[in-house]
């Protein structure tokens, strides 16, 4: 498909008969006049000219004055036509759009906060009249930046950048610390389960135990008792102590289970998502199946692959179901067990590590049975404060 070539935005379209075309295109082309041919019907050439090459070939062919013409194609008469008036509009409309688009804020991203989340720091910024939505005319940066300042007990420092139409917002947080009950003097470090002592990363109180000791819950670990050449000290305990220490995962499951069949899905409502305010555009309220679960989507759309344009579009959506009861066969009870064991693994060694497993299973008449007994290696240390007085 040809571009749109703007030599033909102003043109003239002449129906040539068919014994004129030759030296018209031969001349054309010795003095470079653009010229479109158009399908030939009832021996005649319909042509499309620019209006210059128009009045060059009518110098030196001046029978084209009289020749039937029409301005169809170009601009004047494009905008003329009434079946194009929503085009126009359309494209007016945009313009505005966009105009007033590119005068607002579209988008906040926030970086710098740890303990503050995103949300709470937008609204402390809207609280000081910034956010997506705001007009870059009369936006004073500096000034946000100091009121948010002013108003929170948890920022130190505010920093607001404008590249475009996204803001880039940074802060820095107070420091959070601890407030101390006075009565609390110090603290030790206990086993929080049994276990065999593997290493030792101490920062601070004075080691009670030993690598390969065994410990059970509840006992020291690490004392906030310390010596020194000036006496005894009381301390706050702190370290992390590894341990090896062993679990046991029991899986059961019946062989009658009851699951979900996934039938249709229905929209239940839409609208649309401009600067953060839902605008309501459809609701059913009624018609919706007796069983079904919800599920709500929000489509942000992008300019590009990293600028969040101003407004999206948000939906729920009604899954409807039948529940059913089936039998499982031995192979279907081993594998969702063994799914579920490797689940429950992953949530409650998180924060450890995996050092060997056994597993055994059983079947009766009714349910099968998955047992797991795994060694993992973990931090056992629990802070306990104790007052000295």
């Amino acid at each position: 498909m040809k571009l749109l070539d703007i030599r033909f935005l102003w043109s003239k379209r002449l129906i040539l008969p068919v014994q004129h075309v030759a030296k018209i295109l031969n001349y054309a082309r010795e003095k470079h006049i653009k010229i479109r041919i158009y399908h030939q019907a009832d021996n005649k050439t319909p042509v499309q000219i620019s209006y210059n090459g128009w009045r060059a070939l009518c110098e030196h062919f001046p029978f084209l004055l009289e020749t039937e013409s029409e301005d169809r194609g170009c601009v004047p008469f494009f905008i003329q036509q009434r079946q194009r008036a929503g085009l126009l509009l359309g494209g007016v409309l945009a313009m505005l759009l966009f105009s007033f688009l590119g005068g607002r804020v579209w988008d906040v991203r926030i970086s710098g906060n740890t303990y503050l989340s995103d949300a709470q720091i937008l609204q402390e910024l809207e609280n000081a009249g910034f956010g997506e939505g705001a007009a870059l005319s009369s936006l004073d940066t500096k000034a946000i930046a100091g009121d948010v300042l002013l108003a929170s007990q948890d920022l130190s420092f505010v920093g607001i950048n404008m590249r475009g139409t996204v803001a880039y917002v940074h802060v820095v947080e107070r420091m959070q610390q601890e407030e101390e009950d006075s009565s609390v003097q110090g603290s030790n470090l206990v086993a929080k389960t049994d276990a065999v002592i593997d290493t030792l990363s101490v920062k601070r109180g004075t080691i009670a135990v030993h690598r390969g000791q065994v410990v059970r819950e509840g006992e020291l670990l690490v004392s906030g008792i310390t010596e020194g050449s000036d006496g005894s000290k009381l301390v706050r305990a702190e370290g992390e102590v590894f341990g090896r220490v062993s679990r046991r995962f029991e899986i059961v499951l019946p062989r009658n289970s009851t699951v979900r069949q996934t039938k249709q899905a229905q929209i239940c409502s839409f609208s649309l998502v401009f600067w953060g305010k839902n605008i309501n555009i459809y609701t059913n309220t009624g018609n919706l199946p007796p069983t079904y679960d919800t599920i709500y989507e929000i489509e942000q759309l992008y300019l590009g692959d990293n600028v969040r344009l101003p407004f999206g579009f948000a939906r729920a959506v009604a899954v409807s179901y039948e529940e059913e009861t089936t039998m499982l066969s031995d192979k279907e009870l081993v594998d969702l067990a063994y799914a579920r064991l490797e689940a429950e693994l992953c949530l409650a060694l998180k924060d450890g590590e995996l050092l060997c497993k056994k597993i055994y299973g059983s079947f009766t008449e009714d349910s099968y049975t998955l047992i797991c007994e795994a060694e993992c290696l973990e931090n056992i240390a629990k802070t306990v404060e104790f007052d000295a007085r």
